[in-house]
């Protein structure tokens, strides 16, 4: 996570969105649309445990994922 840790450092001057892993698809994807961004992190506590990305959502669709179903999945 060192290599996370570093890039996350270097967009020292942008907002950061995150969710937590119990948070459903829907949910992030409407976080998403409000901050006008592409992929936010997925985290548990202080933990980065992922990302999901635009590509996730247009999957999870794609594959006839619920709305209601957690990110962290």
């Amino acid at each position: 996570m060192a290599i996370v840790r570093k890039l996350l450092n270097e967009k020292i001057d942008q907002k950061i969105f995150s969710v937590p892993s119990t948070a459903t698809v829907l949910e992030a994807l409407k976080l998403m649309a409000e901050a006008d961004t592409g992929a936010i992190l997925i985290n548990e506590g202080n933990r980065i445990t992922g990302i999901f990305t635009e590509r996730d959502a247009v999957r999870a669709m794609a594959h006839g994922t619920p709305h209601d179903t957690p990110v962290g999945t």
